[in-house]
């Protein structure tokens, strides 16, 4: 990954959040995203799930503590996801709110800011993409449901 992208040798996978003194919600996410780089096991739809229609963008689901959180970002690689964005799931908006879409309520918004951070630390830099669950995560996620292309 140094090699692809320089600027992440230096820096953790928080960009921009300072994460010393986690709240229960946060420490949740934070776990999870470490499941993810020790590469045990998630869960499609659940734990990680890719945004229809909103450009190559993810969301890293933490649902145990109440309103949950969602850390948006892309994969760098397979296997490699950067966060770019980290927002509480109570602030997303309802279902069926025609402002942000008819699928991922206010995730639409969301990705808009994924979209600003990434374009910030990597211009021109397409995300990695694929067509299956697999171009995008190895061996330790599960398909909970069909995974869209």
């Amino acid at each position: 990954m140094d090699e692809l992208h320089p600027e992440l040798a230096s820096t953790n996978y928080w960009i921009g959040y300072d994460l010393t003194d986690l709240s229960p919600r946060l420490a949740e996410m934070d776990a999870l995203l470490h499941n993810f780089a020790a590469g045990q096991r998630l869960v499609h739809d659940n734990d990680i799930k890719r945004l229809v229609d909103l450009n190559e963008v993810w969301a890293l689901c933490a649902r145990t503590k109440k309103p949950g959180i969602r850390a948006l970002g892309r994969f760098i690689q397979k296997d490699v996801f950067l966060v770019t964005n980290v927002e509480d799931r109570g602030g997303l908006g309802e279902k069926d709110n025609p402002e942000f879409g008819k699928t991922y309520y206010g995730y639409g918004q969301a990705a808009r800011i994924c979209l600003a951070q990434w374009a910030g630390h990597f211009q021109t830099s397409a995300p990695h993409s694929g067509h299956q669950l697999t171009d995008y995560i190895g061996s330790n996620c599960h398909e909970k449901r069909k995974f869209l292309a």
